[in-house]
């Protein structure tokens, strides 16, 4: 038998390589902010669970909670595209070193190689759903979980296909799994993109840039027509509306990938050489401005989809915050990334870097598809009534 198989299910062997550091060309500071927006995310969903299916005691003080100045980044909003925009800086910039090192691209085995890594957690998350989970669920509230059963019951299908956002995406069968849909789908026109990128990188950027505005005026368009309007977060994220036309799409979601892409192929273009960019072009002064305004255009960003559910935009205005606040805060992360990775970051690259991170971040995909089942057997379980605090719901996360 294969030694390298026997090793895969060793509990040392496989706990060295959480703290590994796996290569000298790795994009560490990628590691804190993946493990970042997973927290973030793992917080938001644990709030949005409370509000929805929790017992309350204090349910009558939700709305003007929901409502409260700042509580809207606290469901991390802009995480998804932060791990699309991840999702395709690591694709391109891992393509571009192997071809640039004389490696020929297989691609049966681009794709063999991803299905074996992300299906096994998701098949096994699906026969928990559709095998165990009435085992396992207890408590006064089990029957508010039933319908996840029913739904993985209906469309198990789909979910391993990953076309369940198109699909069925009010009845999704393990929640978090929408996204891997929206990430299969961008994968599976990679090796064309990738090519291109190699071949006539020019020509591809342009296409690329194209795309995504098209990505963007998608969702300008929708917003338009549709008008999707909530006065709280957690309201407009139960909005079939929005889930079905906007957040789920994967043409919606498309520009975060794109711009993932060419962020991956500039830092393999810049970082290829050793010193990166030719610092005598960049002064100390212009990184400390793009730093500056990185900083500022994130946070007009985290304010602005904080307002969209405080305040009236109007047709235009509600368009215009929905299709351009998260390509604006990929811009400031973008820069982020970038500036990590050529040296002009040193002390956020050294944050991001740091160990538990990197341990964190490999288990980031099993944490992410896992987390909201987890949410909702605790839930389930509850013997007695919660008073809902933003404190309360950090502990529950964090304990």
């Amino acid at each position: 038998m294969d030694k390298n198989l026997l090793t895969s299910f060793s509990l040392m062997e496989n706990g060295k390589t959480f703290f590994r550091n796996d290569s000298l060309n790795q994009l560490s500071c990628l590691n804190g902010i993946r493990s970042i927006c997973l927290l973030w995310i793992i917080l938001g969903h644990q709030i949005y669970r409370d509000i929805l299916s929790f017992p309350l005691l204090n349910r009558s003080d939700i709305y003007e909670m929901n409502r409260a100045r700042g509580l809207t980044a606290l469901f991390g909003p802009f995480c998804v595209d932060s791990f699309l925009l991840m999702g395709g800086l690591v694709l391109s910039y891992n393509y571009m070193n192997s071809v640039s090192k004389g490696r020929k691209f297989n691609i049966l085995r681009h794709y063999v190689h991803r299905c074996v890594r992300l299906m096994p957690v998701l098949i096994t998350v699906l026969l928990f759903y559709l095998t165990l989970i009435k085992h396992v669920r207890s408590g006064p509230f089990a029957f508010l979980d039933e319908n996840v059963s029913q739904n993985c019951k209906k469309y198990w299908w789909s979910t391993l296909l990953c076309i369940q956002n198109y699909f069925n995406p009010t009845e999704l069968c393990v929640g978090t799994s929408w996204y891997l849909s929206v990430d299969m789908q961008l994968f599976a026109f990679s090796p064309l993109i990738l090519i291109g990128l190699k071949k006539a990188p020019r020509i591809t950027t342009t296409v690329l840039t194209i795309l995504s505005i098209c990505s963007i005026l998608s969702t300008f368009l929708t917003q338009w027509f549709k008008q999707i309007h909530s006065s709280t977060y957690a309201a407009y994220m139960t909005s079939v509306d929005n889930l079905t036309y906007i957040y789920y799409p994967t043409h919606s979601r498309a520009f975060s990938w794109i711009m993932g892409l060419m962020l991956g192929y500039c830092i393999h273009k810049t970082k290829r050489k050793e010193t990166g960019m030719d610092r005598s072009l960049i002064k100390q002064i212009v990184i400390l401005l793009l730093w500056v305004l990185s900083l500022l255009l994130m946070v007009t960003s985290a304010i602005v989809e904080d307002d969209t559910y405080l305040h009236e935009f109007g047709r235009f205005g509600s368009s215009l915050q929905m299709s351009l606040t998260a390509p604006a805060w990929l811009l400031s992360l973008s820069w982020i990334i970038f500036a990590c990775v050529n040296g002009y970051g040193r002390l956020v690259n050294w944050f991001l870097s740091l160990p538990v991170f990197r341990f964190i971040s490999k288990l980031s995909y099993s944490m992410f598809l896992t987390h909201d089942c987890i949410i909702c057997l605790m839930i389930t379980a509850a013997s007695t009534a919660l008073n809902l605090e933003v404190i309360t719901v950090v502990r529950k996360v964090f304990r």
